[in-house]
């Protein structure tokens, strides 16, 4: 799960797999979303593979990526 202190120790990319195929990207970000971005973190923006989202009062770009293969994925974590 990522969590705030790792955007902070200089995260830039948090990546995950999953047991079975996401065909697309925003397959990739749902799945993010579902499982990894922890419940407290609001989404503030969407569009498809991109959110902004709101940690505890900072704001950050997140993206999501394939990674390889289907099974494997990645987002970009950027503060704004």
């Amino acid at each position: 799960m990522l969590t705030k202190q790792m955007v902070l120790d200089g995260l830039q990319y948090y990546r995950w797999q999953t047991e079975y195929p996401l065909f697309t990207t925003t397959d990739s970000m749902d799945d993010f979303i579902e499982n990894h971005l922890p419940d407290d973190y609001e989404v503030i923006e969407r569009d498809m593979n991109y959110i902004v989202a709101d940690m505890k009062g900072d704001k950050y770009e997140i993206i999501a990526y394939g990674d390889g293969d289907f099974c494997s994925h990645v987002v970009s974590v950027y503060h704004l």
